[in-house]
């Protein structure tokens, strides 16, 4: 009897089988935050009864960790080189917006604290890691930093919401939480209005 031929390698149980593997990755990682979110799939085109030549795979991926995030990243390009080569397929991997997790640094975090008391301003410490994807981590690199998000209250439309208008009065907020902060840091007091009203006509 002549040898039965190999089935057909097709893209779409490879890819099938890769979002799988990567949806599943948090559970590698049972000590630290980390989420694997499939954002976006493009397989072949509207054709009746055409294999798919080509597939696109968007992920996005996010720790608390840098080590972690790190490792992460390498399970991913081990998962994809793993599919491909199973399936005899060809792929390759373009990291978008790499960013490192945001880590306040404790006296940075200390003088804002500190400012928030000082104006009378409510805070809170937040338990878990926020997910939000930051550029601020860049900066934190050179410079010790602390990042902190304002709350536009309980009752107001959330970010990204349509129909969220951004208050202007977190704009003065803000900026007392850093005026408050350059003054801690100086070692400057704040003037009452007659003491300030004399230095400006003086």
């Amino acid at each position: 009897m002549p040898p039965t031929p190999k089935p057909p390698r097709t893209l779409p149980p490879a890819l099938s089988d890769l979002i799988r593997d990567i949806e599943q990755l948090p559970k590698r990682f049972p000590n630290s935050f980390v989420l694997a979110t499939i954002v976006h799939i493009n397989l072949g085109s509207p054709n009746f009864g055409t294999t798919p030549e080509k597939a696109e795979l968007m992920v996005t991926l996010r720790s608390d960790s840098n080590k972690c995030f790190d490792a992460l990243c390498q399970e991913v390009e081990h998962l994809a080189a793993r599919r491909a080569d199973e399936n005899e397929l060809s792929f390759s991997i373009r990291w978008v917006d790499r960013f490192k997790a945001t880590i306040n640094h404790s006296e940075a975090n200390l003088l804002l604290r500190q400012s928030c008391k000082e104006l009378g301003f409510d805070f809170a410490v937040l338990e878990k890691p926020m997910r939000w994807s930051e550029d601020f981590s860049e900066y934190a690199r050179l410079w010790p930093s602390a990042f902190f998000g304002i709350g536009s209250g309980l009752e107001h439309p959330p970010l990204h919401d349509k129909h969220y208008d951004f208050p202007d009065t977190l704009i003065d907020i803000s900026s007392k939480i850093f005026e408050q902060i350059v003054r801690d840091m100086n070692g400057l007091r704040e003037l009452d209005p007659v003491e300030n009203f004399f230095n400006t006509v003086s």
